[in-house]
């Protein structure tokens, strides 16, 4: 028979017991959860590092490590970090124990960066993020430059008409009419490319969706054709085309729509960015099993080596081109670009100044 005491005793043991299968529970639970959020912690692409009264580092996430540490083996910030500005924004944190935000640019790795920074009173301990805000900076930039070069663009065919146009009313000569109408006729052109270009920008960046169906090339090219039939004309153009398609029909399964602004922005440019008498535009299309090859050659004006890198900027036109006032709007190419990376499909070029160039664009099927 059990005294009182021990069955007390027993009891206790018990709960003790008890209790401590919870806890050991629960400190399992905590490790899987550390475990989470470490990894959580170490996937997120802002930079984060802890450090306490005497600027010992007590954590810190991958992103922070790989962007920032050196191979020193220390746990003060000011030796482990390689970068002197980050050091100084930390020295800043660790003086005012105030909250910190701002935007520094990284001359070393030539790179923007948003710093947050805040100090835990309580616990004394200091916390710092960094975010690489480098691309959307370049974006703004982006934006900017395109803004203004579009108002440039459209600005200048507008004062040019409305010149000519104040002009007509005291000639009275009519072959300077004729001319000055010519020359306001030229630029309503100009303007309404600069806006066709503009909205298939806008179309393309606004649908990543490739619609593609069963298209039959030879029709394709008749269409470019009426569509630049005038300037065809107009400059004298030796224009043929030829297809090298696997099947007997010349049918391929593509974006109708996009493959024609394609085609029709190179055959463009090489029209316009032309100076000879005869110019001459040979243009092909090849099927392979999983690519499909277009060509487009001319005799140009070529594309001086060191420019080639530029020329799918938008508005970009090489300096030949801005001395000649050719009528090009510069926004042919980064259409094609666009398009072609739409396809996860590759631009290769062969240029040569005062012979010519040749645009090979490889689609991905």
């Amino acid at each position: 028979m059990y005294l009182k005491e021990d069955i007390e005793l027993n009891e206790f043991w018990k709960v003790i017991k008890e209790w401590q299968k919870k806890n050991l529970k629960n400190i399992e639970e905590l490790k899987k959860e550390k475990v989470k959020l470490d990894k959580l912690i170490s996937l997120i692409d802002i930079g984060v590092i802890m450090f306490d009264e005497e600027k010992n580092i007590l954590a810190y996430n991958r992103e922070f490590k790989y962007s920032f540490f050196n191979n020193l083996n220390t746990l003060k910030y000011y030796e482990k970090i390689e970068n002197l500005d980050i050091i100084e924004v930390l020295n800043q944190l660790y003086k005012n124990k105030k909250r910190l935000s701002k935007e520094i640019f990284l001359t070393d790795y030539k790179k923007y960066y948003f710093i947050k920074g805040r100090y835990l009173k309580n616990e004394k301990l200091y916390i710092l993020s960094a975010r690489d805000i480098t691309q959307s900076k370049e974006i703004k930039e982006i934006e900017k430059r395109f803004i203004s070069n579009i108002s440039h663009e459209l600005k200048t065919p507008l004062t040019n008409i409305k010149g000519y146009l104040i002009a007509l009313r005291d000639e009275n000569d009519e072959i300077i009419k004729n001319n000055f109408l010519n020359i306001a006729e030229n630029n309503i052109e100009k303007l309404e490319n600069i806006i066709q270009d503009f909205l298939n920008i806008q179309k393309i960046e606004a649908s990543n969706v490739l619609n593609k169906y069963p298209t039959n090339i030879d029709n394709l090219f008749k269409d470019i054709l009426e569509i630049l039939g005038n300037i065809i004309e107009k400059k004298n153009v030796d224009f043929k085309y030829e297809l090298k398609l696997r099947g007997k029909e010349p049918i391929l399964n593509i974006d109708r729509e996009k493959i024609k602004v394609l085609l029709k922005n190179l055959i463009e440019n090489a029209i316009i960015y032309n100076d000879k008498e005869n110019p001459i535009i040979r243009a092909r299309v090849e099927e392979e099993q999983n690519y499909i090859n277009i060509y487009v050659s001319d005799n140009g004006i070529g594309i001086p080596k060191g420019e080639i890198k530029n020329i799918f900027d938008r508005f970009y036109r090489i300096d030949k081109a801005r001395t000649t006032n050719k009528a090009g709007t510069g926004l042919g190419l980064s259409i094609v670009k666009e398009i072609t990376e739409l396809y996860s499909g590759i631009i290769d070029i062969r240029s040569q100044e005062g012979e010519g160039t040749t645009f090979k664009i490889k689609l991905l099927k």
